[in-house]
């Protein structure tokens, strides 16, 4: 059960990371991005900009050094945050491109024509 005192747009998040659990949503590391996207297909939606870097600051991430990632198959940047504890820069950008860049994962964001 959520706290009473939790603000709506922190309840949204905490939720979303809960619902859209893969490797790159997870209480280690998270791809807004990505997490926005899945949220967006499901109807719903994320808070955006500062309130989202509030919040996951709040919960204890930190984004990485240069604050996106460009992942070229899906021609996007993607901004990552992850906790210092289980990751560093290095691996939480090695993650991110290992999932995006396999071939089961993204098949449906690439268009058949």
């Amino acid at each position: 059960m959520r706290s009473l005192n939790v603000s709506d747009d922190r309840d949204t998040v905490e939720a979303a990371i809960e619902s859209h659990a893969c490797e790159v949503v997870g209480p280690d590391l998270i791809d807004a991005t990505w997490l926005a996207s899945a949220m967006m297909m499901d109807g719903g939606s994320m808070p955006a900009g500062r309130t989202l870097a509030h919040i996951l600051t709040d919960m204890g991430y930190q984004q990485i050094e240069r604050r996106r990632l460009w992942i070229k198959r899906n021609r996007k940047d993607h901004y990552i945050w992850f906790r210092g504890g289980a990751h560093t820069d290095e691996t939480a950008i090695a993650t991110v491109r290992e999932f995006h860049d396999s071939s089961r994962d993204n098949d449906f964001l690439e268009p058949p024509f």
